[in-house]
């Protein structure tokens, strides 16, 4: 942002150089990135006069000009399309400097000899606009240098403003930051504004149907104005802060834009519908042809400013063509409001429009400053182009500013910063910051009152960085922190973590982590019924992309999708794990759950060039499960009494998938794919998943592990098969015979399943092996021999299995 030096004097007393305010303002926070010396790099440029203008011959596009310094007539060739006899132009005589250190000199131009050069804003330093010749206001004098006329040797700072300090986006925002840091007399400009008896209340209606994007309008009226060329002084300081002039009902809301840092609008009053303002979003499909002639197609995020009929600005960034204020206008309506930043920023982005007004509304201007900006455009409308203000002002603010109060200890603010700095010291910072300070009676703290227009302070840490930007951060003396550092980390979640990774990496398993924020279309790719628990989601308020708009319900979608782009990428075998969070809404803020997921596809070890390596199934996923919770002491097998069962996830195949339960808690899920989620996803090897709660593990693994004397006597072991239905699982089945087989039975295990065409259908052939063993004597055989048809009968009998003899 740039500030000129000498506006800035106006409204401040300070006797600092420009390099020493530069330097005062940055150690304050406020870095001044650069000093621009404005005009002096231009020499021998005079006031000159156009006396005829006639084309060359040789050139369509040229013409010879005869202009008069007033002593002397040149010569002058031009191409410049906005010249006309009488103007008043800028002369660069032969031998003139300009900017950048350009010199002029005689030229022969098409065979004509051009004696110089008339100049544009750009080439003289003054603005951007190089698109024809700068045009000189009427009554200049002839001859005079153009430094002296447009007070070109102007000094400007410009200033890097951070995004919090949106207070400092005018002159008069920097000039209050100058008084706090000098203790400088401030002298905000005067208003004097006089009204007609007409009401504005019987000319104009305004209501803003969405309060929760602008929290005040306000609309003043001033009639029979004439819009003309603005003077010269106006012009001069615009056009030093890099704003070029348009007229001067335009430039007056520009000018109190830099001045007091709240944007402005003029509409043109006649051109109103109704004379109607509505404060709207805007509905789908609307155009409006904004004043930089593009025609602006529009959303329903999109906040409009419109009258009875049609949209006729974008709140806070830009106006429409077809009720700007041109040469024909008499009667404007001025708007000054507070338009809520994130809205404004959305639109902006949205329509890749940047101007000074969505610079500062995206920032946050102050609310109690809107009225102030109105009756200042008001006063000076009048003074230059006439007219006559309405009386009174319509004036919409549905819920009124309530200024902050914050509980503020000197004595934490000196530990904060390691200073010494008193409570009397302190308070006078914040005073000459313009806080109101108050105490109680018996209190050491303070009570701060913040201004309307400090919205970036909102905590009692606010004020602290306010106390040391102040004070200086050069004052507060250096030193080395004082921490105590512990010998260990004591988080066992993040210990858990670091293990769990370890095991499943020394499994196989390659970690990857993928985003929490998410789209809505997260679960449309599977193509399957989602369980109303993960239907609920939680929605980002502000999101960077529609793409990233939710917080996600699960990480198996994730983690398919980042296995669908391996394989499309020529990756076969794929074993990746993640551990991360998942989010559901709760009361206040969401609920968050770690989580544990895998997705395993391809061979279960590394393939060479034997090529003999088994394909992942439904028992290797099984075992990784199996190992992973073995090492952390979690046994589902044995605690309760049915410690794997079928599950119903609903991403798992019915009938390939189990459910862990451990002491009647669902712990996790694991199975094959659904093989509709693998068809839609085209996935043509079989994908094998697990899912398992993280908090819940936590909990578990703080059990302590209990270790068993082995037995001394030797095991003896029998082999049963059985012919059992698909819907009964191999879990359940071991939970019946160490039932029946009570501390005798160690061990079972499943060695052979068969399906063929022996078993008939709906039902699989088992073969397992059952270890007896006694912790006080040798079994004999018919002992065990009596113990294992008690077992193979109640099989018969209660599961309804045949045992194949």
């Amino acid at each position: 942002m740039r500030i000129s030096y000498n506006w800035l004097k106006e409204y401040v007393d300070f006797s600092l150089s420009p390099p020493e305010l530069a330097k005062c303002l940055t150690m304050a926070g406020l870095e001044v990135s650069n000093i621009l010396y404005l005009g002096s790099e231009v020499e021998n440029v005079v006031v000159g006069e156009i006396l005829s203008l006639k084309p060359l011959p040789q050139a369509d596009k040229l013409s010879l000009c005869q202009v008069s310094d007033g002593k002397q007539i040149f010569s002058i060739v031009c191409g410049a399309r906005n010249i006309k006899v009488k103007n008043l132009v800028p002369l660069a005589r032969v031998g003139a400097k300009l900017p950048g250190g350009r010199r002029i000199s005689k030229a022969k131009i098409k065979g004509q000899t051009s004696y110089g050069m008339l100049c544009s804003e750009k080439e003289l330093g003054v603005g951007e606009d190089a698109s024809g010749i700068h045009i000189l206001p009427p009554g200049c004098k002839l001859g005079e240098d153009i430094k002296k006329t447009l007070t070109l040797e102007e000094i400007v700072l410009e200033v890097e403003l951070t995004t919090n300090r949106s207070d400092c986006a005018s002159i008069f925002g920097i000039a209050r930051e100058v008084s706090a840091i000098l203790g400088g007399n401030l002298k905000p400009p005067r208003i004097e504004l006089k009204e007609n008896g007409i009401s504005v209340f019987d000319l104009a209606k305004t209501e803003i149907l969405h309060p929760q994007a602008c929290r005040r309008y306000t609309a003043r009226i001033i009639r029979e104005l004439k819009v003309g060329p603005s003077p010269s002084w106006l012009v001069k300081k615009l056009e030093t802060v890099g704003l070029r002039p348009i007229n001067n009902v335009v430039d007056v809301t520009n000018y109190v834009l830099i001045e007091l840092g709240h944007p402005l609008h003029a509409f043109d009053y006649d051109k109103l519908c109704e004379h109607k303002i509505l404060v709207r979003f805007a509905t789908p499909g609307e155009k409006l042809l904004t004043l930089d002639n593009e025609q602006r197609k529009l959303t329903e995020k999109n906040l409009l400013i419109a009258d009875a009929k049609r949209p006729i600005a974008l709140a806070g960034i830009i106006g429409g063509v077809e009720t700007s204020v041109d040469q024909s206008t008499r009667n404007v309506l001025l708007e000054s409001a507070y338009f809520v930043p994130q809205v404004v920023r959305s639109t902006a982005r949205q329509l890749g429009i940047d101007t000074e007004s969505s610079y500062r509304f995206e920032r946050g201007v102050d609310v109690e400053n809107v009225l102030i900006a109105s009756n200042r455009a008001c006063q000076l409308i009048q003074e230059l182009a006439g007219g006559k203000v309405a009386s009174g002002v319509i004036d919409v603010y549905p819920q009124p500013f309530s200024p902050v109060e914050i509980e503020f200890s000197p004595e934490e603010t000196n530990h904060i910063l390691g200073s010494n700095i008193s409570p009397k010291e302190m308070s006078e910072i914040l005073t000459r910051l313009r806080f109101n300070i108050s105490q109680k009676e018996g209190e050491k703290h303070l009570w701060v009152r913040v201004p309307s227009y400090r919205n970036d302070i909102s905590r009692p840490i606010d004020l602290v960085e306010e106390i040391a930007r102040l004070y200086g951060y050069d004052k507060i003396p250096s030193g080395m922190p004082k921490i105590e550092i512990s010998d260990s980390v004591d988080d066992k979640v993040l210990m858990l973590e670091d293990f769990v990774r370890e095991i499943l990496t020394r499994l196989g398993l390659c970690e990857v982590v993928s985003r929490s924020l998410v789209s809505p279309e997260y679960y449309n790719e599977l193509d399957i019924a989602i369980p109303t628990g993960l239907k609920g989601t939680v929605e980002i308020t502000n999101p960077l992309s529609r793409e990233q708009s939710l917080l996600r319900t699960s990480l198996l979608p994730c983690l398919l999708s980042v296995l669908k782009w391996n394989l499309n990428h020529g990756v076969p075998d794929m074993k990746i794990f993640e551990i991360g969070r998942v989010f559901f809404p709760g009361k206040g803020i969401p609920e968050e759950k770690r989580i544990l997921a895998g997705v395993l596809v391809g061979t279960q070890e590394e393939r060479y060039w034997e090529d003999s390596s088994k394909a992942i199934d439904f028992y290797y996923v099984k075992g990784i499960v199996d190992s992973l919770l073995g090492e952390l002491g979690i046994y589902p097998q044995r605690r309760g009494e049915s410690g794997i069962e079928k599950s119903s996830h609903f991403l798992l195949e019915e009938g390939i998938s189990n459910k862990i339960m451990v002491d009647n808690e669902h712990l996790g899920d694991f199975g094959e794919l659904a093989n509709k989620v693998s068809r839609k996803m085209e996935f043509r090897d079989k994908v094998y998943i697990f899912e398992l709660d993280f908090d819940k593990m936590c909990r578990l693994i703080e059990i302590k592990k209990k270790y068993k004397r082995m037995s001394r006597f030797p095991w003896v072991s029998r082999d049963i098969a059985l012919v059992a239905p698909q819907g009964l699982t191999f879990g359940e089945i071991c939970v019946k015979i160490k039932k029946v087989g009570g501390e005798l039975v160690q061990d079972v295990k499943l060695f052979d399943v068969y399906f063929g065409k022996q078993i008939e259908p709906g039902k699989r052939g088992l073969a397992c092996k059952i270890i007896y063993q006694s912790m006080e004597k040798t079994l004999r055989d018919e002992q065990v021999n009596s113990l294992h048809m008690r077992i193979v009968e109640e099989l018969e009998r209660d599961l309804k299995v045949k045992v194949r003899k």
